[in-house]
């Protein structure tokens, strides 16, 4: 470098790269060109003239015929004048001209590989149904492929195609490397030769694939295969989910986490930048809530914890008081035990959630009544979840005073004691009966069979207070309650004050029951009305003087409504066609042999467990036999219907099989198959493109030929995963 600088190359045109080679040093000068600036030759040429003694000469450059060079300094454009003279000692005058290879425009276009195909196998990942999703701007770097040293840098958008910076010239017929460094994509690279023309550089890429590892936690025990499935956020809901599971069966159902880790095929792992879903099935029993997760995945390994919502059963203890201690005679004294009070009556219920909900109010998740000689009522609802703290409220009854207790629910059967406290004596007790008034409807009328409804219940308000003061203290309802089966409410001793003047009307239970006492009357009637079948009754009545302990009767009239009703026959409007989806993989779909293969019958298709070697599905199973099969081509067989209305769908199959699937057909006609990659990757794509006519209205017969070489029965398999999903035509054709 030294000596070229000496000969008068400039030193910032240089830069040395250098390679070991057997204990030699080889150095490479390779030339750059900057704007502004001239580029070194890539080697050293001089030529010899014989030139007559003081002439004055020009030289100038002309470039060749296949255009590999070109003068580098704009001013050597022009001819470079120069005077002969005799110099000493006979050495001819030196001029030194500066070549360079020509340069041409580069331009990049990012890509999804798992979009526009990379021929590796990608292109059957879960990715391809949904719209491309790269980073806004993606990074990259240009290297001159036998220097390594870097000529450009950029930030590209993907989609489009990027002129590359002036800042690194690229020249013709030099070969360069370009790299992706991406935090989310894979490394990826492109090498590629400048042309005369210029350059286009497509470069595909794809997300980096991820690992999930899930951790599950429940309270009393993670339960035994559990199925779980996680989607893409991005994906419509009609789209099969990427990867589906179970809690391992190994559980005891007392460990209260489980750890486990996804093991998924190429096409359907997880990938950095989006989004998921991942939902829980509940149980059967609804002992388990169905619950959904949605996450990102952000690392190479991620760790995602999986809360299990478990739910229990709430029992109810209604406990009356205890008499006062008595005790015996003897030597000391001995308490002798007493039963406790029978918890007698209709108590009603409710149980709400301690915290505000999304709404910023209280819960009500259950709502019930004990019955009349009932001293406990089970209750098993949704909203009591493992872990949550709940209150649980009576209503004030003639026997019994209000209560209120609060629980937590557990992973055990939970049961609530409720100890009952009398309701102070010394006021009349107030019934409220309610009757069908038999003149609302005419004699004969079928209704007039008709049991009391239920959920029926009364408010009791002032009868003299205010009615424009809409909303005061005097014209909320003083009490309610709920009617029972045969009609009859009652109202606790001493809950109306002595001497005062009321009104009991019908109400909806589930309204008043325990919110109407924030309610004035012109709201508990609307409530009423709003719902009820029956005409708005009131009736007015004054309580007792103090010191009468007469019963008091609030007599309430059932009077149904009844609406004129007109029927006016019309033709039955077609029904708009919703989207669709039919599943076509192995194991899941209705798969037949029409025919006998050796001792498998002809009928459902045979499944069997795959062998060690075999692709391992997530979903449906295999169809043959993993031992031993006949030898020959197997058939198999699929029919589905596709009704009307509905646009002509695209068929796509991933398979593996064993040995080879020969052939396939769609109603006769040939589909497909691409190429086979055996058993081992679920690697093969059978295609049906739409709009070619292979699908028809109604049956469909897709059938698949598996070839099982060898002369003595060996193993066959055959498995495909996929379905069909239908979209509605915006004008469904008629069916010819």
């Amino acid at each position: 470098k030294a000596a070229l600088v000496a000969r008068g190359v400039p030193e910032r045109q240089l830069f040395v790269t250098a390679k070991g080679r057997q204990g030699q040093m080889k150095v490479d000068f390779i030339p750059t060109a900057r704007r502004g600036g001239s580029a070194p030759a890539p080697s050293k040429r001089q030529f010899t003239l014989a030139l007559p003694l003081g002439e004055h000469v020009a030289v100038a450059c002309q470039p060749l015929g296949d255009r590999r060079w070109e003068p580098v300094p704009a001013s050597q454009h022009e001819p470079c004048e120069f005077n002969v003279s005799g110099p000493r000692g006979g050495v001819a005058g030196t001029q030194v001209l500066y070549l360079s290879p020509p340069v041409a425009p580069v331009s990049v276009t990012i890509l999804s590989a798992h979009h526009e195909g990379s021929g590796d196998g990608h292109v059957a990942h879960w990715l391809k149904s949904l719209e491309p999703k790269l980073p806004e701007r993606i990074a990259l770097e240009v290297r001159h492929e036998q220097a390594g040293a870097p000529v450009a840098s950029a930030t590209v958008s993907p989609g489009s195609a990027t002129m590359l910076s002036d800042e690194g010239r690229f020249f013709v017929g030099q070969s360069y490397t370009l790299q992706l460094r991406d935090a989310v994509l894979e490394d990826a690279k492109r090498d590629f030769t400048v042309h005369h023309s210029g350059t286009s550089v497509r470069l595909l890429v794809r997300p980096r694939s991820t690992r999930l590892s899930l951790a599950f936690t429940c309270e009393g025990g993670v339960p035994p295969g559990l199925g779980f499935q996680i989607r893409s956020k991005r994906a419509p809901a009609s789209h099969s989910p990427i990867a589906t599971g179970r809690t391992p069966d190994s559980l005891t159902g007392r460990d209260e986490t489980a750890e486990m880790s996804l093991s998924l095929p190429t096409e359907q792992q997880l990938v950095l930048g989006e989004a998921y879903v991942l939902t829980l099935e509940g149980s059967a029993d609804g002992m388990i809530e169905t619950s959904s997760l949605d996450f990102e995945v952000a690392q190479l390994d991620t760790r995602l914890i999986v809360k299990v919502g478990k739910r229990n059963q709430l029992r109810l203890m209604f406990l009356g008081p205890m008499p006062e201690a008595s005790y015996g005679s003897g030597d000391g004294d001995d308490e002798v035990d007493a039963p406790r009070a029978d918890a007698s009556g209709v108590i009603p219920f409710l149980v709400r959630t301690t915290h505000p909900g999304p709404t910023g109010q209280l819960e009500t998740v259950l709502r019930g009544e004990k019955a009349y000689a009932d001293l406990q009522s089970a209750v098993l609802h949704v909203g009591l979840a493992v872990g949550e703290e709940f209150v649980v409220e009576t209503a004030r009854t003639q026997k019994w005073e209000a209560l209120s207790v609060r629980f937590s629910m557990h992973a055990t059967p939970k049961t609530v004691e409720l100890r009952l406290k009398p309701a102070p004596p010394g006021a009349p007790q107030v019934e409220v009966r309610a009757t069908n008034d038999e003149s609302s409807l005419p004699e004969g009328h079928w209704a007039r069979a008709l049991p009391f409804p239920r959920n029926l219940g009364f408010v009791v308000r002032p009868a003299d207070a205010d009615r424009a003061s809409k909303g005061s203290k005097e014209s909320r309802p003083a009490a309610l309650g709920l009617l029972s089966s045969d009609g009859v409410g009652q109202l606790a001793a001493g809950s109306l004050p002595s001497g005062a003047r009321y009104a009991a009307m019908l109400a909806r239970s589930g309204v008043p029951l325990y919110d109407a006492l924030g309610l004035h009357e012109q709201q508990v009637t609307a409530a009423f009305e709003a719902g009820s079948v029956f005409e708005p009754s009131r009736y007015e009545f004054s309580t007792e003087p103090p010191g009468s302990t007469a019963p008091l009767t609030a007599a309430l009239s059932l009077r149904r409504r009844t609406r004129d009703v007109r029927f006016r026959l019309v033709p039955a409007p077609s029904a708009a066609p919703q989207p669709l989806t039919i599943s076509l993989t192995t194991g899941d779909a209705p798969w037949t042999q029409p025919q006998a293969h050796g001792r498998f019958a002809a009928g459902p298709a045979p499944t069997t467990a795959p062998r060690s070697a075999w692709y391992k599905p997530s979903a449906g199973s295999w169809l043959g036999d993993s031992a031993a099969w006949p030898a020959g081509d197997a058939v198999f067989e699929l029919r589905f219907d596709l009704p009307p209305g509905y646009t002509e769908p695209a068929l796509e199959l991933l398979y593996a099989a064993d040995n080879t699937l020969s052939h396939a057909t769609l109603n006769d006609r040939p589909l497909d198959i691409g190429a086979s990659r055996g058993f081992q990757t679920l690697g093969g794509v059978l295609r049906a493109p739409a709009q070619e006519g292979c699908f028809r209205l109604g049956t469909n017969v897709l059938q698949v030929t598996v070839a099982n070489s060898g002369s003595a029965d060996n193993p066959l398999g055959f498995y495909c995963s996929g379905q069909l999903a239908l979209s509605p035509a915006t004008a469904a054709a008629e069916p010819a």
